[in-house]
């Protein structure tokens, strides 16, 4: 059974919900529904056309507008380096969803199903930051950040730009401890 109640009913609006199959709700037992539910699936909706923007962040399936978002956000395959398009990657939980990962922006991230697959597989680490940026650390030590493309969407998406993530390759292990060899990291 579903209920739909608008959120500003919930703030003290004076909108009608609606239960499922049955008809309109007034204000007040659509609130008192809400309020006394055992367990809820909440769906925040455009007021204007009803799409889905966004899901209960405990749920796995990344709704259609959050998926434009991410797209709009990553640009490309948010591994570093990767220049894959993110129409053509997967949407990674970055914390992984069998581990307590949600499904909001800020734990979501376009990853080609190759690096997909090493994040999984190999000892590659990720964790994301507050500001979007993803800290890739390869299985020799090594540093990565990764911001993405199109964060400042407001501004400056840059799609189809030369890949100019910063990259820092600096190896978290202590100087010494590896190869003397010098160059870039082989990873």
């Amino acid at each position: 059974m579903r209920v739909t109640v608008p959120i500003m009913t919930l703030l003290g609006g004076g909108a009608s919900g609606d239960l499922d199959g049955h008809g309109p709700l007034d204000p007040d037992t659509a609130a008192l529904l809400t309020a006394r539910a055992p367990s809820l699936r909440r769906l925040l909706v455009d007021p204007v056309d009803g799409r889905v923007l966004a899901t209960d962040p405990g749920t796995y399936t990344v709704p259609a507008a959050l998926r434009t978002l991410l797209q709009a956000r990553d640009v490309t395959c948010r591994f570093p380096g990767c220049t894959r398009r993110a129409e053509r990657c997967d949407i990674d939980h970055v914390t992984a969803w069998a581990e307590g990962g949600r499904t909001t922006a800020d734990n979501l991230a376009h990853v080609c199903r190759h690096h997909h697959v090493l994040k999984h597989q190999t000892r590659w680490a990720v964790e994301p930051r507050p500001d979007g940026t993803l800290t890739w650390t390869s299985p020799t030590g090594h540093v990565h950040h990764d911001r993405a493309l199109g964060t400042d969407l407001g501004t400056d998406v840059r799609r189809g730009a030369p890949h100019d993530r910063h990259v820092d390759r600096t190896p978290r292990r202590p100087p010494g401890s590896g190869s003397s060899r010098s160059g870039p990291p082989l990873e």
